[in-house]
Order: structure tokens, then C-alpha cells, then sequence
């Protein structure tokens, strides 16, 4: 049980409709209607009954509905205190991210920052791993997650490894590579086609580095940064695309992916400036996003 699925389930009580609550929470529908399914398969009981127009209580749910709103007047109660005491009723981050992120969602990410601390204000800019560290060293964010440590360039920077992200191949179902789903060896790509991120990218380059060390010289036909682009293109059959395994799971265009042997993975990592102190609620964006991390490992 979790204090989300907590506040959404009031919400959601207290509207009698997902939509509504959706907007008043500022999350995704389907981030509410899977967290409040997932508590009442927990509780081992139906909470709401359902109907196309509206939502109602059942009786379970008029007493879950009760404790609930207790439990978050008190956590409420709790939240200001601390907030009071760490200076976070008010604030500003600046956070830089990209796809992809693993099995963190910057999305659900900031929305669960956001219900702990709704007086800070959080800014989102996406860019490629070496723009965002830039920023980072510019003092134009606070934090980052990126692909790859910080080079040697930005001395003053610090990061931490979240998790690795995996890189696999993605072909149509009817390639001659989408007839199995074992590993694949590297070497086997040669004769192919590739569709690949833009050139300049560290993840462009890192690909680049493993194929060369099988012996392969890339002959790229399409390049895009975009992930779903690069996969509706793999799926077309125009060629092969390698893509972070933590986005190809998600719904999309029809592939098979195969991971590679040996295989490719890239460190996402925490970045921030490590010569200044940063602010209470840029230090509460940082221990959250870490938080988040050990629960996606576990």
C-alpha cells in the first residue's frame, strides 16, 4: 500500500469520476486508473463500482475511504512540518532529462515530487546527454538524468549511477533477424541496413564503438533521435534500429527485439553541480529521484 495510491483513490471518490480526478491530481488517467486497480488487488476487495459515466463507493469503499482520509490529513499534517523545517514551501528546480530513462518515468517521477512537495516548482527541459550536462555545468538546471558520467571536461560536475539501461535490436516480425528472440551476436548485424540516433549523440557513439568491435562499419540509411520514429521504421522493414529494451517494451509499432551478445548497456546517471550547495527543493528533487531509482532495482 502507498500513499498514492491513497490520494488517488480520495480523489477519485471524492469526483466520482478518473478524468476529473486525473486533471485535479495533474496525472496521467491511466496512471490513476493502474494504481487504484493495483491497490484493490491488494486489498483483496472491490473499492469502486464502475459505470461509462460515473464512479461510485462501494461499501468496502466508503470504509477504506474513511481511514484513508485520515491517514492523508495526517501525512498532510507531516509534510508541512518538514517542509516548514527544510524550507521547501516554496522553491524552484530546474530538471533535465531524456528518453530513454530506464524503468524510471520522468512523468510519474515529477508527479509523485510534486504531490510530496506542491509549493516547488519544477521545470523540465529535454536534451540529448552532453547538452544536458552542459546546462548542468551552466548553472541552467539543477539536475539531470542522462545516459552517461559527465567527461572529463566538466570537473565540477557529479554524478551518480541510477541503473544501466540495455540496448537491443529491433527488427519487423517477418525480418530474417525476428525469427527468434535468443541473444544475438553481434557480428551477425553485418550484412544489414541500420537505422541510427544522429550522429554526435553519445548514444549514437556507443553503438557505434560496439559495432566496430565485431568488426562492423554501420551502413545507416535512416537517422533519427526520435525512438518511436526509429522503431515504426524498424517495424516497416527498412532496417535495423538499436533501441533501449525499456521503451521497446512499451506499446508501439510491431517488432521483435533481440538482445546483443555481448551485450550493449549505457549507465543512466544523476547529474548535478558538485562545487555548490543546492537549494532545499532541488536537494528533495535529488533524494527523490534516488528513492525512485532503489524501488524500480528492487
Amino acid at each position: 500500500m502507498e500513499i498514492r495510491q491513497l490520494r488517488y483513490f480520495a480523489a477519485v471518490a471524492g469526483t466520482r469520476h478518473f478524468t476529473q480526478a486525473a486533471e485535479e491530481l495533474h496525472v496521467a488517467q491511466s496512471a490513476i486508473s493502474h494504481q487504484i486497480a493495483k491497490f484493490e488487488r491488494e486489498l483483496g476487495i472491490e473499492l469502486l463500482s464502475r459505470s461509462p459515466r460515473r464512479v461510485e463507493l462501494t461499501h468496502a469503499g466508503e470504509v477504506v475511504l474513511a481511514r484513508a482520509n485520515r491517514i492523508l490529513g495526517e501525512v498532510a499534517a507531516l509534510e508541512g512540518e518538514v517542509a516548514e523545517i527544510q524550507g521547501l514551501m516554496r522553491g524552484r528546480v530546474a530538471f533535465g532529462g531524456m528518453v530513454p530513462m530506464g524503468p524510471l518515468d520522468i512523468g510519474d517521477l515529477l508527479g509523485s515530487f510534486h504531490e510530496r512537495h506542491p509549493g516547488v516548482e519544477v521545470t523540465l527541459m529535454e536534451a540529448v546527454t552532453r547538452e544536458l550536462h552542459a546546462l548542468v555545468h551552466r548553472d541552467e538546471l539543477d539536475l539531470a538524468l542522462s545516459l552517461a558520467h559527465p567527461e572529463s571536461l566538466y570537473s565540477d560536475l557529479a554524478s551518480e549511477e541510477m541503473f544501466e539501461e540495455e540496448f537491443v535490436v529491433v527488427v519487423a516480425p517477418d525480418h530474417p533477424l525476428g525469427r527468434s528472440e535468443r541473444p544475438l551476436p553481434t557480428a551477425a548485424l553485418e550484412p544489414y541496413a541500420f537505422i541510427g540516433f544522429y550522429p554526435g549523440t553519445i548514444t549514437r557513439e556507443a553503438i557505434d564503438q560496439h559495432l566496430a568491435s565485431a568488426g562492423i562499419r554501420p551502413r545507416v540509411t535512416f537517422e533519427s533521435s526520435l525512438i518511436d520514429v526509429s522503431r515504426r521504421l524498424a517495424s516497416s522493414g527498412l532496417g535495423v534500429a538499436i533501441l533501449p529494451r525499456s521503451t521497446v517494451r512499451e506499446v508501439g509499432a510491431p517488432v521483435v527485439m533481440r538482445s546483443l551478445r555481448p551485450k550493449l548497456t549505457r549507465a543512466v546517471t544523476l547529474v548535478w553541480r558538485r562545487d555548490r550547495n543546492l537549494s532545499p527543493a532541488a536537494s528533495a528533487l535529488l533524494d527523490h529521484v534516488r528513492r525512485a531509482a532503489a524501488a524500480a532495482r528492487e
